[in-house]
């Protein structure tokens, strides 16, 4: 599943480096990076609308957050769901 939707995230990542709310920099490293452009109200407002219908889930994924995801002992590594074995520690 985790294969099948990274086209899809990849292409929205995508789509938010082109429009300067990801650093082009950063993703050029494998990594993301927030820049300092504003987000327009109309669409913080549809985020904010959308979190809170699925709050249950944004607190779920809020604690997920606190644990290593790479390493030997990360999330990738307990979990099984995808390669870790090459991750930089």
């Amino acid at each position: 599943m985790f294969g099948r939707m990274e086209p899809m995230q990849l292409a929205a990542i995508e789509t938010l480096v082109a429009n300067q709310y990801f650093s082009a920099e950063a993703f050029d490293n494998d990594e993301i990076e927030a820049t300092d452009k504003v987000v327009p109200i109309d669409i913080k407002e549809r985020i904010n609308a959308l979190n809170s219908q699925e709050a249950d889930l944004m607190s779920f994924l809020d604690v997920l957050s606190q644990y290593p995801t790479s390493g030997d002992s990360g999330l990738k590594a307990r979990t099984g769901l995808l390669e870790y074995r090459y991750d930089a520690i």
